[in-house]
């Protein structure tokens, strides 16, 4: 059987480890967990469902469930073409995410710590994933800086400066912006390795540089690529493929957001 989780924040972790523990595969929307407590239970439940998989290998119940976060930028087309652009590329990446999420009120429920966990957790998680993605190397080390108080600042504003060490070297920053104007497109990247640039606009425009050489290309519409993770993840569950994503990706990009969120608070650079 499978199960689908897209109920509100607070709810994710607990649905996905019953779920997993009465052997279903998982698909829960982001978050996968709103803090270290919830996240090392389904870590826990996660590695006992594979214990029992190891013990029960020659029977007709042998595969291990499947579990998927929806980290769905991965999947987009434009993001499937810019990792094949750097597929043989030899150093690491220096990238530079900006994210125009636009202001949102302390009232919405996403920004209740109980229920949603806020934007860090919440969807800045879809970044730390599409980073991760890239480069293929696993989060060490966040620092983040907010906004500093003044008379003229909103306090609910949460704009955000985040800084991203990675095991292969890479580096990348999180620019996460909620006070600018609601008609810049949200999402731009840049990606710089191996004497080669990549600009991803909006997930509606890629722009590839190498050896002086220009190309364009260009989607009719925005494709963050909902539909294909869908599918990706069904296509594994009929075939009894591992996951789209690996786990230790999902623990790492979650585990990021909660030391992102500690870097703000205490001011200082974390190791994931």
């Amino acid at each position: 059987g499978t199960v689908f989780v897209a109920a509100r924040h607070n709810l994710h972790a607990g649905y996905t480890a019953e779920a997993l523990q009465a052997g279903k595969n998982v698909f829960v929307e982001k978050p996968l967990a709103m803090n270290a407590g919830e996240l090392k239970k389904i870590v826990s439940v996660y590695r006992a469902v594979n214990r029992l998989h190891s013990a029960r290998v020659s029977s007709s119940i042998s595969r291990t469930p499947i579990l998927m976060v929806g980290f769905n930028r991965r999947f987009a087309p434009l993001a499937t073409e810019i990792k094949k652009f750097f597929e043989n590329a030899v150093g690491p990446m220096v990238m530079n995410y900006r994210v125009h999420a636009g202001f949102l009120p302390s009232a919405h429920w996403t920004q209740d710590p109980l229920e949603g966990g806020g934007r860090i957790i919440g969807e800045v998680c879809h970044f730390v994933d599409l980073l991760q993605f890239f480069t293929g190397s696993l989060p060490v080390k966040v620092f983040a800086e907010s906004l500093g108080p003044n008379a003229t600042s909103d306090p609910s504003d949460d704009s955000v400066v985040i800084t991203l060490k990675f095991e292969n070297g890479s580096v990348g920053t999180i620019t996460y912006v909620a006070n600018g104007d609601s008609s810049v497109p949200k999402e731009y990247l840049e990606i710089f390795s191996t004497g080669r640039t990549a600009v991803l606009d909006n997930f509606q425009r890629a722009v590839f540089y190498r050896r002086g050489k220009r190309e364009d290309v260009k989607r009719s519409v925005v494709d963050k690529g909902h539909r294909e993770e869908v599918c990706r993840f069904l296509t594994a569950v009929k075939q009894g493929d591992q996951s789209p994503i690996e786990f230790e990706s999902l623990v790492a990009t979650t585990k990021a957001t909660f030391r992102i969120n500690e870097s703000l608070n205490l001011g200082v650079p974390l190791q994931v």
